[in-house]
């Protein structure tokens, strides 16, 4: 508040306390003006508020002239020119008892009504302190209706720039002294409106305002759901009152600040990792609220965010904090400067060179103590010495602390003092109590001086290795780059650059880049993001120039390159590209004249080439061939030999021929000469053979190289020619003497076509402008590898730097290997040699494979090692079939086989007894009888079958009998029980429609066994009496229902009939078939893949357990490289795996007395009403979909659905309108083929998978009166058996059969006939069906008719079958069905 007078007996508080309320009123009033107060404004006041005179009647200027006169004779108040103001040692005392009394804001209303306030557009208008005063005081006590302080405050900002930091209008009338009862009165969000703008006002002069700050803390810790309150917060950090901090910020919202602040103090308490996790929660709050991806923390926040980067050791934390930098070049504090000051205190962290510094001078100079504090505090991390130039202002500063009660700050200044040397024992004393009582940590300790000489040498070696082998393709890091765009015209010798900013795309993939403005570049190229130190150095040539326009009112600037410095600074650079031609980049070389001297037709022709430009130029850009552009720099004697020779050369007699040999001697001490004639006065020029071995040039192209063949006469200095071209005498001064390089044309075109012909890479490649692009990276390792078996035929130059550099080539006799016994795992580990110096152990090189380019490894260091075809391949086996494990790799047992061949070429292998046991094991081959007891007589492919189960059994491995369907699994399966029927109980578990045909075929084909159906009466009994040649027969409902009873059993053989019904694994019939112990297992399926691969894992996690591996190494080894991306290795390792263990023969391959199968499409038209109802079926499915909000995994169910519903009016409208009345196109071409094959004695299997379709057909042939019998799902297994044996003994004529029902287990070779009466997503499904009347005991042709609407959802459904089919066959990826066809694919399905 204003300086209130504390004396009690002070006479004109005495005096004025004593005044009537009218007098009193009116020192009130002048109070709260504030500035003068005319007259006739007091009597507008007085009668405002309905004050009356002693007659009472309003005051006019007789009556209230003697009120004027008492006051001013009491000194209450004064007359000034300009009217009447209240005595100060007055002020306070009224302007208190008027916000006591409730009576401000009435005062306040009549007073602004008497003397407004200058408004504009953006605020007010204020000419004096006074005003200013008197606006915070009636926005602060007038009520909400009144002044916005915001407004307000940003007036006074604004207005009154220098009064505002001389007076400091809160502090004024808030601080000195405070006064809390002032503040009692006002709402809380006022109240902590006029102490933000109070702290905020006392922290760049470090005032006092401990007892304001303790009273905001207190109504803050009353309050709830808190806005940030970012002053406050800043000074409790600086008073090192931490908890209380901490305490406050912890109720703010989620914010930016939030985070920020919590940062803040976790930084200064030393924990560090806690604290950048906060500051990086406080960016991404930033973030989403600005909707700014570039942006960084403001002022203190963000540096002390830099602060705690700083003390981090990680590099990629301090290469985050170089892009933060670059991105606060928006911040609009005072921390700017100190910001941006830190760069170079982390490219010495990251060894980098310090390009950009500041000196921060001009900060320290700031009047802000805080701002000056921090600045001194980084510059003294930055240059100790001239930190110590600001002792004095650490000294002022620290008192000011000392007085203000900030005792974190004052801790640090001490502590910075004594680190410059000033009295040290004192300040670190004091410093250590002082962070002792906060519990933080000093900063200023935090960067250990570095010598000049040490960063000096630091960034000579980061220049050395800037200029080393540069990052693999793909591996640039940067969101954005700088392109350069080359210009040239040959006709006018004219060349420009132009810079274009790329974006990363989300796909990885450059964007084709937008043209940046110039000026942008020569104000932004330090601090802009993703530029190079090449990029900053071209952009440091733009030039600013101005230009005037009209008559002299105007001026004009334009930015551009000085395109003589700028190309230079080009030379090499990798992102220069010509015109809009993106694919790859240009060369930019340096290059020198030359002079000619050609012969021709007896004339001499001198010419210099290139010819400079006309226009004085120094510098010109030729094209030497398609992607190689050379810059030509001039010297003035070069200019004058062009300005004599001219644009055309000079032409010379013969005669002149000798004189002209003295010019080439004369000559070739300012520029090369490649001359025909031989040099005159060989006193002084002495002549050498030109080396002509061929030099190739190697550059980047796109993501491989472009090599070259030259020639350089002079071996390692001097120009370069194409062989067997140009002159045969070249003529140079080299260190100082004069030499003649006499070619030899024939012998370099020779060397060079040597060099062509051992590299077969360049076979198929095209020579384009005397260069080869090869744009494969496989390809530029390969041609890579030839050109190092060259060596010693060729020089190997790389003008842009080495980008791809490619070692020896290794092989299998380089690697050492060692196998041993790992629990019930075997282990691999072993070194491959590369050279005399470095070897790569196992699991390195396994994690270089994740890499691949060909047979080309990428090493950590860029370089690529070269490896044999075979090696390359038989690795990648090997990873494929192991999991990495320590320092070796671990592999299943049974996965020996897989990598004998690995194991058998290595240079080197070592291993224990365990490996040779189980080695010699599985070399064990046995060939048993088939069993007596079998009364069967098996085919050739039937015993092949029997003897690979015996084997199998004999290694103690699973085994899967995957042979088409019809081949007689079943008895081979019965053969292999009984080979151990002997020691104990087997089990065979299958569906429940077959298991009647196990208990037939074991009674006909092995009537020693015993089988027994699982089921009835006391289960636990029945298995506790099992014994030898006992066989139980269960269904798959009854494994799941009585897993723990039947895993409890020791069975010698285990069967799984049908075992895709064990393909998921998440479910409880899976885990309890995994359960189960034998001594054998096998299982039978025609397909051990029906859907996709998952399901062969789990098949083999029942037989073999591990040798897949776990279920997720599986998936990232074999079903998603082959499912999703088709490839064809990784099939290929996964077929060797599995391919002991499973065994599959097809019908035509083993049984050649089986009858022909034909199948037949027919194309069903529809009726033009079936095409309506279709088609408006159609347009409404699609529009169901695309107007459903549902989510990924239900749009996939509505898709099929609808698709269903379009399947259903293909195979008879009446299964979705069924009052329609429509007729069916395809029951009339049924109906058509059925009486046919009647007609000729011919049986019929007629499958559908909806039993509404077979109801109709069902309905239509009883209307026919024509036999037939009929199964489906919900068929009870005893009439199965009958209806089955009654078709087969000619009791009807055609048999209806529901697709999932009768799949499988089925016997029907009375039909010779099978009609698909419509398509199944999955033709396995049809193709197993169809075989049941194909199969062994068929003894006549058998033809499949599939019945497909043309046009139709049908048609497409059978377009992917072939695909499926083929994928099937590979037992590797099952057929496709629906479930694993993808939203979108099904929905393109619909739309046609």
């Amino acid at each position: 508040m204003i300086v209130e007078n504390k004396s009690a007996n002070n006479e004109l508080v005495m005096a004025y306390r004593l005044l009537s309320p009218v007098l009193k009123t009116m020192v009130r009033i002048l109070a709260v003006q504030v500035f003068e107060f005319r007259q006739k404004d007091m009597i507008y006041c007085l009668n405002t508020m309905e004050f009356t005179d002693e007659y009472s009647k309003p005051f006019v200027q007789k009556t209230i002239q003697p009120l004027v006169k008492e006051l001013e004779s009491q000194g209450l108040i004064i007359k000034k020119p300009k009217g009447l103001t209240c005595s100060e040692p007055v002020w306070s005392q009224a302007l208190q008892d008027v916000v006591m009394a409730g009576q401000f804001k009435e005062i306040a209303f009549a007073v602004l009504d008497a003397i407004p306030f200058k408004r504009t557009h953006a605020g007010f208008v204020f000419r004096n302190i006074h005003e200013a005063y008197r606006a915070i005081l009636i926005a602060v006590y007038g009520g909400e209706d009144c002044l916005d302080i915001d407004k307000v405050y940003a007036s006074i900002r604004y207005y009154l720039p220098i009064e505002f930091w001389e007076h400091v209008p809160f502090l004024t009338l808030f601080n000195r002294p405070f006064t809390p009862w002032m503040l009692d009165v006002l709402a809380p969000a006022m109240r902590m409106a006029v102490l933000e703008y109070l702290l905020k006002e006392a922290e760049p002069i470090l005032e006092p305002v401990e007892v304001a700050l303790d009273y905001y803390v207190e109504l803050l810790s009353k309050s709830s759901g808190l806005e940030e309150n970012y002053n406050a917060m800043v000074w409790l950090l600086l008073s090192g009152k931490i908890k209380a901090h901490q305490q406050i910020v912890s109720k703010f919202k989620n914010s930016s600040s939030r985070s920020a602040h919590l940062g803040c103090a976790l930084m200064l308490c030393n924990k560090n990792d806690e604290a950048l996790i906060q500051f990086k929660d406080a960016l991404v709050f930033l973030k989403k609220k600005t909707r700014k991806r570039k942006i960084f923390l403001p002022g203190y926040e963000g540096l002390f965010f830099l602060f705690a980067l700083l003390k981090s050791e990680k590099s990629e934390d301090h290469e985050a904090a170089l892009t933060y930098i670059d991105m606060a070049s928006g911040d609009t504090t005072l921390c700017l400067p100190v910001t941006e000051a830190m760069r170079s205190l982390f490219q010495e962290r990251l060894g980098l060179v310090s390009v950009l510094q500041n000196s921060l001078e001009s900060s320290v100079a700031v009047e802000h103590l805080v701002v000056s504090f921090l600045s001194i505090l980084v510059m003294s991390w930055i240059d100790k010495k001239k930190a110590e130039s600001y002792i004095f202002q650490l000294e002022n500063i620290q008192k000011k602390t000392m007085a203000a009660g900030l005792l974190w700050m004052e801790a640090e200044v001490c502590a910075l003092l004594a680190s410059l040397g000033h009295d040290a024992k004192h300040n670190i004393e004091r410093s250590k109590k002082n962070h002792k009582l906060c519990g933080t940590h000093t900063l200023a300790t935090l960067v250990k001086p570095i010598p000049k000489w040490e960063k000096t040498l630091k960034s000579l070696i980061h220049i050395g290795q800037a200029s080393g082998p540069k990052p693999e393709p793909g591996t640039d890091k940067r969101n954005q780059r700088l392109i350069w765009i080359l210009g040239c015209s040959e006709t006018y010798n004219t060349c420009y650059i132009t810079p274009r900013l790329q974006k990363l795309s989300k796909n990885g993939t450059w964007t084709k880049g937008r043209a940046v403005a110039l000026k942008n570049l020569y104000n932004n190229y330090h601090t802009m993001e993703g530029l190079t130190d090449q990029d900053r150095r071209v952009c440091s040539t733009i030039i600013e120039e101005f230009y005037r326009t009209g008559y002299g009112y105007y001026h004009q600037v334009e930015y551009g390159f000085d395109e003589e410095k700028a190309l230079p600074l080009l030379v090499g650079h990798p992102l220069l590209f010509l015109g809009d031609s993106l694919e790859s980049p240009v060369e930019l070389v340096m290059g020198d004249p030359e002079v000619r001297f050609r012969i021709d037709k007896g004339k001499i022709n001198i010419a210099i080439h290139p010819m400079p430009d006309s226009n004085d130029s120094t510098a010109l850009v030729v094209r030497e061939t398609p992607s190689r552009f050379k810059l030509v720099r001039f010297s003035s004697e070069q200019l004058q030999i062009a300005d004599l020779l001219g644009e055309n050369g000079l032409k010379l007699p013969e005669k002149a021929q000798d004189m002209a040999s003295q010019v080439i001697g004369s000559l070739s001490s300012l520029v090369t000469v490649n001359s025909d004639l031989a040099g005159a006065g060989s006193e002084h020029v002495r002549e050498i053979k030109a080396d002509p071995i061929p030099h190739v040039h190697v550059m980047p192209w796109q993501d491989g190289i472009k090599i070259e063949l030259l020639v350089r006469p002079f071996i390692d200095t001097g120009s370069y020619f194409k062989p067997g071209r140009g002159g045969i005498n070249v003529f140079a001064e080299i260190k100082g003497e004069k030499l003649q390089a006499v070619r030899d044309l024939s012998r370099e075109k020779q060397l060079s076509q040597a060099v062509i012909e051992q590299c077969s890479t360049l076979e198929h490649l095209e020579e384009v402008g005397g260069q080869w692009l090869v744009a494969d990276p496989e390809e530029a390792l390969e041609l890579l590898l030839d050109l190092k078996n060259c060596d010693d035929n060729i020089v190997m130059e790389w003008p842009q730097g080495e980008k791809m550099q490619v070692r020896s080539q290794v092989s299998f006799n380089d690697f050492k290997l060692n196998i041993k016994k790992d629990r019930e795992w075997f282990k691999a580990t072993g070194t491959l040699k590369i050279d005399e110096n470095l070897s790569l152990d196992l699991v390195k090189l396994m994690s270089l494979l994740d890499k691949p380019s060909g047979r080309f490894v990428a090493m950590d260091d860029g370089t690529f090692l070269s490896l044999t075809h075979s090696l390359k391949e038989r690795l990648e086996e090997l990873k494929a079939y192991s999991t990495p494990h320590g320092k070796g790799l671990r592999f299943a047992p049974l996965a020996v086989h897989a990598i004998e061949e690995f194991t058998d070429q290595a240079g080197s292998l070592k291993s224990d007894k365990a490996w040779k046991i189980h080695c010699e094991k599985l070399k064990e081959i046995v060939t048993p009888d088939v069993p007596g007891t079998l009364q069967a007589r098996l085919r050739d492919y039937q015993v092949t079958g029997f003897n690979w189960l015996a084997q199998l059994a004999h290694w103690n491995v699973g085994a899967c009998l995957a042979d088409d369907m019809g081949l007689g699994k079943t008895v081979q399966a019965l053969a292999a029980i009984l080979l151990y029927a002997g020691d104990g109980p087997g089990l065979v578990v299958a569906p429940l429609s077959v298991m009647a045909n196990w208990q037939e075929e074991c009674r006909n084909f092995a009537p020693t066994l015993n089988p027994l159906v699982f089921g009835p009466g006391d289960r636990q009994n029945f298995l506790d009496g099992l014994g030898p040649f006992d066989l139980v027969i269960s269904s798959y409902g009854l494994l799941q229902v009585e897993a723990e009873k039947l895993a409890g059993v020791d069975w010698q053989s285990i069967v799984l009939d049908e075992a895709q019904a064990i393909k998921n694994m998440k479910t409880k019939r899976s885990k309890a078939a995994m359960a189960l112990n034998s001594r054998f297992k096998m299982i039978t399926t025609g397909t051990p893949v029906e859907n996709h691969l998952d399901e062969l894992w789990t098949l083999f996690n029942f037989l073999n357990p591990g040798l897949l591996g776990t279920f997720n190494r599986f998936k990232n080894s074999f079903a998603v490289p082959i499912e999703r991306d088709q490839d064809k290795d990784a099939s290929r390792r996964l077929k060797k795996l599995i391919r002991p263990f499973i065994l599959r023969r097809l019908k035509t391959d083993v049984l050649k007395e089986l009858p022909e199968k034909t199948e037949i499409t027919l194309q069903v038209e529809m009726s033009q009403e079936e095409a309506v109802l279709y088609e408006a079926q159609r347009i409404k499915a699609i529009a169901n979909i695309e107007n459903a909000d549902d989510k990924p995994g239900q749009k996939h169910l509505r898709i099929l659905a609808e698709l269903m519903k379009l399947r259903q009016i293909c195979c008879n409208p009446a299964l979705v309108l069924p009052d329609a009345g429509i007729d069916s196109s395809k029951l009339r071409v049924f109906g058509d083929i059925v009486a046919e094959l009647l007609e000729n004695n011919h049986k019929a299997l007629v499958f559908s998978q909806f039993v509404g379709h077979l109801t109709i057909l069902r309905k239509f042939l009883d209307a026919k009166n024509i036999t037939y019998q009929y199964l489906d799902g919900s068929t009870a297994v005893k009439t199965r058996q009958e209806r089955i044996k009654a078709f087969q003994n000619g009791s009807g004529d055609l048999f209806l059969i529901s697709l999932k029902a009768g799949g499988f287990g089925l016997n029907l070779t009375a039909a010779d006939y099978v009609i698909h009466m419509d398509p199944w997503w999955n033709p396995a499904v049809e193709d197993q069906a169809s075989d049941r009347a194909h199969r062994i005991g068929q003894v006549r042709p058998v033809t499949v008719y599939r019945l497909v609407v043309k046009d139709s959802i049908e048609e497409r459904i059978i377009s992917l079958h072939q695909e499926k089919r083929d994928l099937a066959e590979s037992l590797l990826a099952g057929s496709d069905m629906a479930g694993k066809i993808s939203a979108a694919d099904l929905l393109s399905l619909l739309k046609g």
